[in-house]
């Protein structure tokens, strides 16, 4: 039996970055790209609560910027250049 963990009893969350947003770029926005989007923009408010801050999807690597996506992206988040997402 696991005994219950009271919510007042949890230790507070550290803010990384200094509160400011987490930032990620995908390589790739196919099954598992287009997956991942989906994940962490149907549960932002879970992870930004978890984490302590947002999460942000700033770049997303593709092969083909024109193709049509499963996922809808923002057509200022896609690149063709791996330079684009470095750093």
């Amino acid at each position: 039996m696991t005994p219950s963990v009271e919510t007042s009893s949890r230790p507070e969350r550290r803010k990384p970055h200094g509160g400011r947003p987490i930032r990620i770029a995908l390589l790739g926005a196919g099954v598992v790209g287009g997956g991942v989007l989906r994940l962490l923009r149907d549960n932002a408010a879970a992870f930004a609560e978890r984490v302590g801050v947002p999460i942000e999807v700033v770049r997303v690597l593709v092969r083909d910027e024109r193709k049509a996506r499963a996922v809808a992206l923002d057509p200022g988040l896609v690149t063709k250049r791996e330079a684009d997402v470095e750093s």
